[in-house]
């Protein structure tokens, strides 16, 4: 993508639980210009039910945050 650049990496970060829809996996997404939060949860089929790209809520900011925090501190 132009806006984002390439992907660099992705990693597990956590789940958002406490929401009105599903359990919801998140993922640290590193890209050439940029750093995001993807999301994904299952159906009760399992299937794929949504993917989120650039999504936010206090706890999505926040564990997005502690991970980077973390990965600066290790590298």
């Amino acid at each position: 993508s132009k806006k984002y650049g390439r992907m660099v990496s992705f990693k597990f970060i956590g789940m958002e639980e406490d929401n009105k829809h599903d359990d919801i996996a998140l993922f640290k997404v590193t890209c050439d210009k940029s750093t995001h939060c993807m999301a994904i949860s299952l159906d009760k089929n399992g299937k794929l039910a949504t993917t989120r790209f650039k999504t936010y809520s206090n706890y999505i900011d926040w564990v997005l945050a502690k991970s980077i925090d973390n990965d600066k501190r290790t590298n």
